[in-house]
Order: structure tokens, then C-alpha cells, then sequence
């Protein structure tokens, strides 16, 4: 059977996160292994920045994705939860009012039941907000400190060329 829309949108996503993770700790490792010190001293600096956003950037990618299981594990949850609140509320409008619970096997109301399962789902539905507001912030944080670090980086190994580029500006305009 072909593959749903969703389906593949999300592993096209899952496979983005984990290349723009690698990518992240792929450029600190290349400019760490590249880096040439002690010839202009602001180029030195903003190296280092860049590679602090890069580490930032980085941590905040892995501290992300380590909340994306338990996330789909709570949606998981709440599928089911609301699965069964379904069944329920559909066994009430064929006027059943009683449930025997499997564990016990005692008789249950089956308002109490719905009831309390809706607040299950109500509290799963706040878990899951909370837990996507952390993971949309560190997103944006591992976004922006890689884009500040890849920038960084670019600055400080252009900065040694730039008094022979403004000689040659100068010169030409001559």
C-alpha cells in the first residue's frame, strides 16, 4: 500500500532533524579541526563565537529530539484515551449505564467513567502543549544559534582576506 501524505511527511522530518544535527556537530568539528590562531585577534574572537553557537546549537538539536518520544508516546496515550471515551459515550446512547471494570471486575457507572477519562484526555492534551512549547523553543534556539554560528564562522576565516579585498576595491576604483 502506498505511503499516506503524513506518513511521509513526517520521515522527510525525521530525517531533517537528524541531518541538521549532524550537520551542526559535522561544521564545530570541521572549523575546531581548521581553526588557525593568533594572526588577527578580532577573526580569533569571533571563531570562538561561532563556535559556541555551534555547541549551543547543537545541545539545544539533541535536548530537542530527546523529547520527541516521549511526546508521540503521550499522543499515543491520548489516541487511545479518546478511543475509548468513543466506545463509552457510544455504549451510553444505547442506554447502557453500567460497565464492569476488567481489573476488579466490579460495576462501574458509565458517566463516572467517561467522565473521569475525560479528564485523562484533558490532562494529556495540557502535557502535550507543554511539552510542544519546549520543543518549539528549543528549536528555535538550535535554528538561530546555527544560523549565528555558521555566520560567525564566515566573518572570522573572510576577516584575514579583508584588508587585501579593500586594497584591491581601492586599487580598481583607481
Amino acid at each position: 500500500m502506498p505511503e499516506k501524505p503524513i506518513e511521509t511527511a513526517l520521515r522527510i522530518k525525521e530525517k531533517f532533524e537528524f541531518y541538521m544535527l549532524g550537520l551542526v556537530f559535522t561544521l564545530l568539528a570541521l572549523s575546531v579541526q581548521t581553526a588557525s590562531f593568533g594572526n588577527h585577534p578580532v577573526a580569533d574572537l569571533v571563531e570562538l563565537l561561532g563556535w559556541f553557537f555551534l555547541l549551543c546549537s547543537g545541545l539545544f538539536g539533541a535536548w530537542r529530539l530527546e523529547w520527541f518520544a516521549p511526546n508521540y508516546e503521550f499522543l499515543h496515550k491520548l489516541e487511545g484515551y479518546e478511543a475509548v471515551v468513543f466506545q463509552l459515550e457510544q455504549a451510553a446512547l444505547t442506554g447502557q449505564t453500567a460497565i464492569t471494570a476488567q481489573d476488579t471486575a466490579e460495576e462501574l457507572d458509565i458517566q463516572d467513567v467517561i467522565s473521569n477519562r475525560r479528564q485523562a484526555v484533558g490532562l494529556l492534551e495540557s502535557k502535550i502543549e507543554e511539552v510542544d512549547k519546549k520543543i518549539e523553543f528549543r528549536y528555535m534556539v538550535h535554528r538561530w544559534t546555527f544560523l549565528a554560528g555558521v555566520l560567525a564562522l564566515c566573518i572570522a576565516r573572510a576577516a584575514p582576506a579583508y584588508p587585501s579585498i579593500v586594497s584591491i576595491w581601492k586599487s580598481a576604483i583607481r
